[in-house]
């Protein structure tokens, strides 16, 4: 997925959400806007703002 540059607010945190379990994991460019989905199945690439919120912290989740 390459996203087009300059559509998104900086400081954005791209995650992988899993619409088969409701998981997430971190998301990573593998070059400047583009990301791949961590296996074949179906994901969806969201982007959230940092906050000071109770939501789970990802950062510390493992990749598999």
């Amino acid at each position: 997925m390459t996203l087009q540059d300059g559509l998104l607010k900086d400081g954005l945190k791209p995650l992988w959400f899993s619409p088969r379990d409701g998981g997430m994991r971190n998301a990573r460019a593998v070059r400047p806007h583009v990301f791949r989905t961590p296996t074949a199945e179906d994901w969806v690439l969201l982007f959230r703002t940092p906050c000071d919120c109770s939501f789970r912290d990802f950062d510390n989740e493992l990749e598999k």
